[in-house]
């Protein structure tokens, strides 16, 4: 748990990285997945109503954040310090997700409430929504995080950890963030994207699962309702899943250059395979592979039933 004050201390290099630990553990609560039957995963709203441009107390504060002339840094990273540093993060409701306006009233928030308010004050200030979003990660241990995901700053989708400010802290944590955790939903206030995402060196890839929803198209609850027949055949083997598989964060140390390493999981499958002369592989692993620029490697998985999913990342 972590208790901030409206002042940012540097750390020394142990302190920071104790602290990225720590913020880590702290933060990995297991979200009720109240939507799981209907058309949102963790929600039993739309979730997009979270993310309040308009709110004046959000366009107030913003207002303030966004003053201080003497800071020459982006937009972006004024807000991600501001949020930081005037948000103290406690363990409330993980079963409630506070609107922006009740977080700056309270001053008080755990993950999700962090990364609702970043986006929506980053939003807010005109970052388009293609470039930021709500992202929400399971770990290997099952444990759910709300993260902010973007590529407004470098161009390119990258991990923000808005619990953290400064330069080295966030940094730190952000890579760590990263690498614990798979994407499985993502959100702003004109998307909805229930799939799993994991981010690349340039773009996000996206696996089978439930469709976007944007703001131009409001799904019914008939039209995301599986079809069945009268009398449905037995199903004898669940379908083949797959709980993420992705490049890892940062160089291969012990091997050559343009190497990296794949890592993946994956249930209920009676094969797995990887192409590019991976082949067949167990359920849960690591990998070194070749990944040069552009690289597109490919897990396939298919359960005893014949029954095949498959997942593309791009280094």
């Amino acid at each position: 748990m972590r208790d901030c004050d409206n002042t940012v201390r540097p750390a020394p290099a142990a302190m920071a990285l104790l602290a990225v630990v720590l913020i880590s553990i702290s933060c990995s609560p297991r979200f009720a997945a109240s939507g799981t039957a209907g058309q949102y995963l963790y929600f039993s709203i739309d979730p997009r109503q979270l993310i309040t441009l308009q709110d004046p107390s959000v366009r107030e504060n913003l207002k303030i954040i966004l003053a201080d002339k003497t800071d020459f840094r982006s937009d972006f990273r004024k807000i991600q310090d501001w949020v930081a540093s005037h948000i103290i993060y406690t363990q409330d409701s993980y079963y409630y997700w506070q609107t922006p306006a009740e977080t700056l009233n309270k001053r008080t928030g755990n993950c999700k409430d962090f990364a609702v308010l970043l986006c929506t004050l980053c939003r807010s200030s005109g970052i388009p929504a293609s470039d930021i979003y709500v992202a929400i990660g399971k770990d290997r241990s099952n444990k759910s995080h709300a993260f902010i995901i973007e590529k407004w700053l470098l161009g390119r989708w990258q991990v923000i950890e808005p619990q953290v400010g400064g330069f080295i802290i966030s940094d730190l944590s952000s890579l760590d963030t990263a690498d614990r955790y798979a994407i499985t939903s993502r959100f702003n206030d004109a998307s909805y994207i229930g799939q799993a995402a994991f981010i690349t060196s340039s773009e996000t890839f996206l696996s089978s699962g439930a469709p976007a929803l944007s703001s131009g198209h409001q799904t019914s609850g008939d039209e995301a309702a599986v079809s069945l027949s009268s009398s449905p055949p037995p199903v004898v083997n669940p379908l083949p899943g797959i709980d993420y598989f992705y490049f890892k964060s940062g160089p291969i140390i012990l091997g050559p250059a343009g190497y990296s390493m794949l890592t993946w999981h994956v249930t209920d499958a009676s094969s797995v395979y990887i192409d590019r002369g991976v082949g067949f592989v167990a359920p849960s692993g690591n990998q070194i592979v070749t990944a040069t620029a552009g690289t597109t490697y490919t897990l396939t998985v298919k359960n005893a039933n014949g029954e095949v999913r498959s997942m593309a990342v791009k280094y």
